[in-house]
C-alpha cells in the first residue's frame, strides 16, 4: 500500500515539474449551425502534456433553446429577437451572479482575478456569426444585437487579458431566409508557474473566509 502511494505522490511530482516548467497554451473551437452544436478544446504544455476534449453535439438548451430557426417564426421576427436576446442575457446574469457569490467568498477575490487574467495571453480570437432573420428590416435588427453582445464580450475580454493579435470579429447578415450560425476560434497560453501560483493563492484566499470552502462546493457542483 505504501509503495502505491508514493508511486502516486511521484506521479503528482511529474505531472506538476512538468506544469510549472512549461508554457501552457489552450485552444477552444465553438460552432453552432442551427441546432447542431460542436466544440473542441485542447490544452497542451511546451514539455508535451496534451489534453484533446472533443464535444460533437452539446444541447445549449439554456442559452438557445429561444433562437427561432424555424419559419413559422418569421412573422413576428421583432418578438422573438427581443425574447432570444432576454434569454441570453437572462442567463449571462445568472452565471455573473454565480460569479459574483465565489469572489465574494474570496478574500480579495477582484483583485485575484484581475491579477491572474492580467498573466494570461491571448494568441489568437476569431468570431464569425450568421444571422437571418426573414425579412431585410428585422435581419438588419438582429445583426445590431449581435453586433452589441460581440462588442460587449469582446471589450471584458480585452480589459482583462493580455491580447497579443488582431480579433477577426463579423457578424454577417443573411437575407435569404432565417439563419443562425456561429463559429469561434480562440487561444490563449501562461506561463505553468502562473497557473500554480494562482491556485495555490486562491486556496488559501477562500479559506480565509468563513465558510468559503463550502461556497465554492456548493456553486461549483452546480455549474
Amino acid at each position: 500500500m505504501l509503495i502505491w502511494l508514493l508511486v502516486f505522490i511521484a506521479f503528482l511530482l511529474i505531472i506538476l515539474t512538468i506544469l510549472i516548467l512549461s508554457y501552457v497554451q489552450g485552444e477552444v473551437h465553438f460552432s453552432r449551425v442551427v441546432e447542431q452544436d460542436y466544440m473542441e478544446l485542447k490544452i497542451k504544455a511546451s514539455l508535451g502534456m496534451k489534453i484533446n476534449r472533443f464535444f460533437p453535439i452539446i444541447k445549449l438548451k439554456d442559452y438557445c433553446k429561444r433562437i427561432p430557426f424555424s419559419s413559422d417564426h418569421v412573422e413576428t421576427p421583432l418578438k422573438t429577437t427581443q425574447e432570444t436576446n432576454d434569454g441570453v442575457k437572462g442567463k449571462m446574469k445568472e452565471s455573473f451572479q454565480k460569479v459574483k457569490l465565489l469572489l465574494h467568498n474570496t478574500v480579495h477575490g477582484y483583485e485575484w482575478l484581475k491579477h491572474t487574467f492580467s498573466r494570461i495571453e491571448c494568441t489568437q480570437l476569431n468570431w464569425i456569426t450568421r444571422v437571418g432573420m426573414g425579412d431585410a428590416t428585422h435581419t438588419a435588427i438582429a445583426t445590431g444585437v449581435v453586433w452589441g453582445l460581440k462588442t460587449s464580450s469582446l471589450g471584458f475580454i480585452m480589459h482583462l487579458v493580455q491580447v497579443k493579435t488582431k480579433p477577426l470579429v463579423k457578424v454577417v447578415p443573411q437575407y435569404t431566409g432565417v439563419h443562425f450560425s456561429t463559429d469561434f476560434n480562440g487561444a490563449v497560453g501562461t506561463r505553468g508557474t502562473n497557473i500554480v501560483w494562482a491556485v495555490i493563492e486562491l486556496a488559501l484566499r477562500v479559506m480565509k473566509i468563513k465558510g468559503g470552502l463550502r461556497t465554492w462546493y456548493r456553486v461549483m457542483s452546480k455549474a
